[in-house]
């Protein structure tokens, strides 16, 4: 969504750099238009609140999986 903004954003600029009107054509309405959208927008976020939820578990893991292996690399070495 961002790249389509500073897209508009440049279009913008050039109308205004060559004087044309800028009437706010290229602006984007990001509001839900209807109760769909709106549901839709909500579970996509609880999607990504949960990816990222497993994504920090997953990274917890393997940090304990090289403590564990650095750990048993020092006992073996001061045996």
């Amino acid at each position: 969504m961002e790249e389509v903004g500073r897209m508009l954003g440049y279009g913008r600029e050039v109308r205004i750099e060559k004087g044309m009107k800028d009437d706010g054509a290229g602006e984007v309405d990001e509001r839900p238009k209807s109760v769909y959208e709106l549901i839709t927008r909500r579970m996509l976020e609880e999607l990504r609140e949960d990816i990222g939820e497993v994504k920090s578990r997953v990274n917890a893991l393997l940090w304990l999986m090289v403590g564990a292996i650095l750990m048993e690399l020092v006992m073996r070495v001061f045996q």
